[in-house]
């Protein structure tokens, strides 16, 4: 496209350095703008190059074939914005879950039309059972359970012993100053228990892992 450049085209007229068409009234002894063959052919060239590019040829009886063209562009970016949505949709419908590789990619942007909240952050996926013996959280979508870090409770903890070094035996006192000796005999056991060992801290409890930018679709 090319601006009107005629020698009385009014300076900054349609901002800074943008020459323009006035009637220049203020200015005394000026003419309006004029208008040079130069000027009106390129922006014919220009028309006609939008209409023909479309592949609609020029027809002088039309008035609207500029409107055409442009109503024709967005009719066509419309449709190809409801393809578009559609594929995603039907590839990626609402509540579904997908995993990237690379944290910077967000759905929000790249598939435009739809919402994603990030899903399970620093939480594993447990698929949801249909068995009868599995635990009542496995059975609900949307569950939470678990914790990175536990601490066994007496009940959690294996059936064991500590084994304890017990005495057993006779013990004998003499008297030495009776002419027969007395002896007294003592059996027992012990009830002393074994030292405390550990520090009672939760231990690790997460399996061997590898984190990806994981997304759940809610719109």
């Amino acid at each position: 496209m090319k601006r009107i450049d005629t020698a009385n085209a009014r300076p900054d007229v349609n901002g800074v350095g943008k020459k323009g068409f006035h009637d220049n009234a203020d200015v005394s002894g000026q003419d309006a703008t004029y208008i040079d063959p130069s000027w009106c052919n390129h922006v014919q060239e220009e028309l006609a190059n939008v209409i023909e590019g479309f592949g609609i040829p020029l027809n002088p009886s039309q008035k609207n074939q500029v409107f055409t063209v442009v109503k024709g562009i967005s009719d066509r970016t419309t449709l190809l914005e409801e393809f578009v949505e559609n594929i995603v949709d039907f590839i990626y419908p609402v509540g579904v879950i997908i995993d990237f590789g690379i944290s910077a990619i967000d759905p929000n942007v790249r598939f435009v039309g739809t919402t994603w909240v990030r899903h399970a952050e620093g939480k594993a996926s447990v698929g949801l059972s249909t068995q009868a013996d599995d635990p009542a959280w496995t059975k609900i979508v949307g569950t939470e359970f678990g914790e990175y870090t536990h601490q066994l409770t007496t009940d959690e903890m294996p059936e064991h012993d500590h084994g304890v070094l017990e005495y057993s035996g006779t013990s004998r006192i003499g008297l030495a100053d009776l002419a027969s000796h007395i002896t007294a005999d003592k059996n027992g056991s012990s009830t002393d228990r074994t030292g405390l060992s550990g520090s009672g801290n939760p231990h690790n409890n997460v399996q061997p892992s590898i984190v990806d930018a994981r997304w759940r679709r809610t719109a």
